[in-house]
């Protein structure tokens, strides 16, 4: 029996919303935009969600630290040996690389899941 025209739609992928297909031999799976339209979009949602509330955490801790700093180092000092440049170090580079983590991880695979949206 020949199965290499036939294909099928796998329920693990049809339960994620995303349409797909795979072979009979279960060989390869191969996601169609056209088909359902829903994969790219439930992705596109998601990241734009995920980036909007890391913004959200980076301006609250911009905030807690510009509005409470000196409590914060006071309260950190107590428990590690840190200098106040090491604190700030320490936080601005934090801050930094939430900023670079949204934005590499979050806003760019949404913007790539909207422009291959687009038709």
């Amino acid at each position: 029996m020949d199965f290499q025209g036939e294909i099928w739609y796998h329920p693990q992928v049809i339960m994620w919303g995303m349409s797909g297909t795979i072979d009979r031999a279960g060989k390869k799976v191969c996601w169609d935009m056209e088909a359902g339209g829903t994969g790219m979009e439930t992705v596109a949602k998601i990241t734009i969600r995920c980036f909007v509330l890391g913004m959200v955490l980076l301006l609250i801790w911009f905030l807690m630290y510009a509005l409470a700093g000196e409590l914060m180092y006071e309260i950190h000092s107590k428990w590690f040996d840190l200098t106040e440049h090491e604190f700030a170090v320490i936080h601005y580079s934090g801050m930094a690389r939430l900023k670079v983590f949204c934005f590499l991880f979050f806003l760019f695979p949404y913007i790539s899941c909207r422009l291959c949206g687009k038709k």
